[in-house]
């Protein structure tokens, strides 16, 4: 069963659990049958812990600090590594660039607004190509400047091409089979400018030119990108939170006083970055959509983020959506059932480009949501149902049974219990009471909802001859609950987790001389 629907597990008990004693059932007064057999079937105190059944994959139950239990439920709600962001920086380099002056530099536009104080290379090599077109033979000695060794020198290389006979192919130098490995190198630019130059001359020391020289940066991979990244949106994709607390709910309200909904912000990206919630709402037991309204979410919500000199750290954050600052305390109280989202990510939102960020290829973000629901709060007819097996075993001769049902309880909600007995098509063939009974009454609660008191009742329930033949085949039974704070009135009731219910049931059979 999932997150059973509010106590309804303690119905299943009544049924369920097997017995140890049945002394503490003698003063009830019984009929004065001509057999009589006593049949003691349930002693048990049961937790609110039991009694809620706790499927674990979609939700838990929590105890808060002040003892108070609490249903949560946890989503994600965006998470990126770095390799994400750095591929598009990779695929921003061009392919080639053509080395038209000896003293280049070329302005950095990969990205929108990019300015790049430094890139470390992880992987890919680095190619050139030139000609010579001169009848001369060629020296050439090519340095890129802002590309730097960890040694500290530049990119180098010279090379010498033969002089052009002035017919056929043009002599020419490549390396692109084996390109320069730029693992151990780094890029860092000049005001934001890629710096290279070269010198080219004849063996007699007279200045030429190369002709179609062309250098290549390829297979990029990134460990570290310092500078201002410029803006980036990062999509996120809708996603949803299960809520089962209302999967069996019939009718009814149920309202908590304190929920809220967390996100929890893990970000080692050194750089702003803001969560855009493009959808947020919450979807209820009857199909409804209800959008939650905040100033949070209409500025967006922004991440901490790591400083240059916490490169490596993670920057943590949380920001709570409760009823202070939004409508979420009456979206669920509307039974329901999903939240529902959809957050993008903005990296630089401000476009402050005198802010320098940076991301390594360990970095990443992760937002958590988490749906809390401390049980405080009001019931009014809320009633919920479940569909069990059931056998009653070889009846026998039995003609006749009544059963007592005693309850202490010490919780503040009251619990009205009917068991509906189901032929084999699941139709209705007969009930255990007549009609709804109260038969476990709340304790009265302080003002913080505490109850102060447990409440005893004690219940009788009789079955004639034709009602246990009637019921004796049924495969099953329909437990229906309704729970509810009227002893309580208005007061909201705290449910703790040392508070629980004791359930004490017997029989008495009657025996025919068949």
């Amino acid at each position: 069963m999932q997150l059973k629907n509010q106590l309804l597990g303690l119905t299943l008990s009544l049924l369920t659990i097997g017995c140890v004693d049945f002394n503490s059932l003698g003063d009830a007064k019984l009929p004065d049958y001509q057999a009589e057999f006593a049949v003691p079937l349930v002693n048990s105190r049961l937790t609110i812990a039991d009694i809620l059944d706790v499927n674990q994959t979609i939700g838990s139950l929590e105890v808060g600090a002040d003892n108070t239990l609490q249903l949560i439920y946890r989503g994600d709600v965006l998470k990126r590594q770095s390799n994400e962001i750095l591929e598009q920086f990779q695929s921003s380099f061009p392919p080639f660039i053509p080395v038209f002056s000896k003293d280049l530099r070329l302005p950095l536009n990969l990205l929108n607004g990019l300015e790049l104080d430094q890139l470390i290379f992880k992987a890919g090599g680095f190619t050139y190509y030139l000609e010579n077109e001169n009848d001369q033979g060629l020296q050439i000695d090519f340095e890129f400047s802002s590309l730097i060794h960890e040694d500290g020198t530049p990119l180098q290389f010279s090379l010498n091409l033969d002089a052009y006979t002035g017919t056929g192919a043009k002599p020419f130098a490549t390396n692109q089979s084996e390109p320069i490995d730029l693992t151990a190198y780094r890029l860092v630019p000049e005001d934001n400018e890629i710096v290279l130059k070269y010198s080219a001359q004849s063996s007699e020391g007279e200045a030429l030119n190369a002709s179609n020289f062309v250098i290549g940066l390829n297979d990029l991979d990134f460990s570290y990108i310092e500078g201002y990244l410029g803006q980036l949106e990062i999509p996120g994709g809708r996603d949803t939170v299960n809520i089962d607390f209302f999967e069996n709910y019939t009718n009814g309200e149920i309202y908590f006083d304190e929920p809220q909904v967390s996100f929890f912000i893990d970000n080692s990206f050194g750089v702003p970055t803001r969560a855009l919630v493009k959808e947020f709402f919450v979807e209820t037991l009857s199909g409804a959509q209800l959008p939650v309204m905040s100033p949070l979410i209409d500025a967006g919500v922004d991440f901490p983020f790591p400083t240059l000199d916490q490169i490596g750290q993670i920057a943590k954050g949380e920001v709570l959506v409760n009823n202070s600052n939004s409508n979420i305390d009456t979206l669920l109280s509307a039974n329901p059932i999903r939240v529902i989202y959809d957050v993008d990510a903005l990296i630089n939102p401000e476009a402050d480009s005198d802010i320098a960020g940076f991301v390594t290829d360990s970095s990443f973000f992760d937002v958590q949501m988490e749906v809390r629901l401390p049980l405080l709060g009001r019931a009014e007819g809320f009633r919920a149902t479940d569909t069990l097996s059931f056998d009653l075993g070889n009846t026998g001769n039995i003609n006749s049974a009544e059963f007592k049902i005693i309850t202490e309880n010490e919780l503040g909600v009251d619990v009205g219990l009917q068991v509906y007995f189901l032929d084999d098509q699941k139709n209705p063939i007969d009930s255990l009471f007549l009609e709804n009974s109260a038969i476990i009454k709340g304790a009265t609660v302080d003002d913080s909802g505490v109850p102060i008191a447990s409440e005893s009742v004690t219940t009788f329930v009789d079955f004639d001859q034709s009602r246990v033949e009637k019921v004796e085949d049924a495969p099953f039974m329909v437990l229906e609950a309704r729970f509810s704070t009227e002893t309580n009135a208005q007061q909201s009731v705290r449910i703790q987790n040392t508070q629980g219910v004791t359930i004490r049931i017997g029989a008495i059979l009657g025996l025919s001389n068949d």
